[in-house]
Order: C-alpha cells, then structure tokens, then sequence
C-alpha cells in the first residue's frame, strides 16, 4: 500500500483516496474477495474494478464480458483512454474525451 501511495503521490494522484485492498485468499476468486471486502465498508457507494484476469460472479459475468463495476485491461496494455472513460462513466461522471489533445 505504501509504494502505491507513493506513486500516486508522485503523479499527483491523491493517494489518500486509497482505502484499502481486498484480502488475498488464495482461492482464486476475485469476486468473492471484492464482495467480502465491500461487506465490511458500506460507506463505499461508488467504485471500479481494473483487472486484467477473470475475476468471477457478480462483478463479472463471464470470461469475457465486463461487469457493473468492471472494466478489462490488458497484461501487455494497461490502462488506456478508453478504459478510463467507462471507469468514469461507470463512478457517475462524463465522457468529455473528446476535449483531450492526445498526440
């Protein structure tokens, strides 16, 4: 968690919106993971899911959909624009990619 913090930081990413991370439970069930983490912070209304892995029922439906909170990367990609824009739209808010200058 420190060095995630740190990176963050050092991008000029409020590192303290992270709260925490899901238990490893070894089963090989991300969903069960996520949903026994979300279990116990109620107060989070509000999130996104970034793997690039099956990460099972309910956050997923299958290998190869997303899901309600879901959004797939790539191993060999990471995030891109288009990914961060359904994480946007999924915690509420716009699409306004369009503005960006990319080169």
């Amino acid at each position: 968690m420190d060095e995630l913090k740190a990176k963050l930081d050092e991008y000029g990413i409020d590192s303290t919106r992270v709260i925490g991370k899901t238990p490893q439970t070894f089963s090989g069930d991300r969903g069960r993971e996520i949903h026994m983490w979300m279990d116990e912070h109620p107060e989070v209304t509000k999130f996104v899911i970034f793997d690039d892995n099956y990460i099972c029922h309910p956050y997923q439906p299958n290998h190869v959909d997303t899901g309600p909170n879901f959004v797939k990367s790539h191993w060999n990609i990471g995030l891109t624009l288009t990914l961060a824009v359904e994480a946007v739209k999924i915690l509420g808010g716009k699409d306004k990619s369009d503005s960006l200058y990319l080169e």
